[in-house]
């Protein structure tokens, strides 16, 4: 458990459901940002690995 969940966890206690549910909505572990980001370094890095690839082989 990260050092702010607990937090978290009192702040949604206090601000009931409806404002559980907006809480969620804006927390990036919930809403796929964090996952969306990961894919974007991964396809990025994919993306420079084939191009020194390409710039190694040279052009036919």
């Amino acid at each position: 458990m990260l050092f702010f969940e607990d937090e978290i966890e009192k702040v949604r206690k206090i601000v009931g459901s409806t404002g559980r549910s907006t809480m969620d909505r804006q927390d990036p572990r919930i809403n796929g940002e964090l996952q969306w980001e990961l894919n974007a370094r991964k396809r990025e890095a994919r993306n420079l690995r084939e191009r020194r690839s390409r710039l190694l082989k040279g052009y036919d």
